[in-house]
């Protein structure tokens, strides 16, 4: 079972806490009745990186995730996102689960093998001057794409946008519809890096036909 933590994290003074990060929690239910819940060895935590700045103003949090599977069945990859606009991928297909943790599952690292940096394939941001966070609650649909010099890729569709908290009722905050394109590689597109699709500017806009 795959379920996360709090969509919120606060401190008791009502302010938005900037140390706390969400979190996927992965349960082995094949465990005995009465065993102990034992982190490492009947469930794992996996923790995503999180703004402190931004998490000052906006709330933190993992909602739903899509997921893609094998030949037998098995779940090789997800796809999740976060409250403050990230679709994050996790690769787990020949991963022991000693390395279900985000420094070994995110598909794109910006470090190196001994000392890794997740980061996510796209971050949601408007396309204002000054671009306002984007969040993800709604689960992420991954769906085929063509096989590239035998590498397979996929499209990520995504939609933004919450209805969580007392402010959002009069958020006037543009939110978005995006597929995105995962081609399959694990290198950004553009320097300095936070997320391997660069930004907007890479998308092609669309419009919905509302006659």
């Amino acid at each position: 079972a795959v379920v996360q933590s709090g969509v919120h994290n606060y401190v008791n003074d009502g302010q938005y806490s900037t140390t706390g990060s969400p979190a996927r929690f992965f349960l082995d239910l094949s465990k005995d009745t009465g065993t102990a819940w034992a982190l490492g060895t009947n469930y794992f935590k996996v923790s995503v990186p999180t703004n402190a700045t931004l998490a000052a103003t906006h709330a933190a949090g993992l909602a739903n995730f899509g997921a893609l599977f094998g030949a037998q069945g098995e779940m090789t990859d997800i796809y999740m996102g976060d409250l403050h606009g990230a679709l994050w991928r996790l690769q787990f297909s020949g991963k022991p689960t000693t390395d279900w943790n985000m420094d070994k599952l995110s598909f794109f690292n910006k470090g190196t093998a001994s000392s890794p940096i997740p980061y996510p394939l796209f971050i949601a941001r408007t396309g204002d001057t000054t671009p306002k966070v984007q969040p993800i609650v709604a689960a992420p649909t991954p769906f085929v794409g063509p096989t590239v010099g035998g590498v397979e890729s996929f499209y990520v569709a995504i939609g933004t946008g919450k209805y969580l908290e007392s402010g959002d009722n009069i958020s006037t905050t543009q939110q978005s519809f995006y597929v995105v394109y995962d081609n399959g590689s694990a290198a950004a597109d553009g320097s300095p890096i936070a997320s391997a699709i660069s930004g907007r500017g890479r998308l092609a806009a669309g419009t919905v036909n509302t006659t």
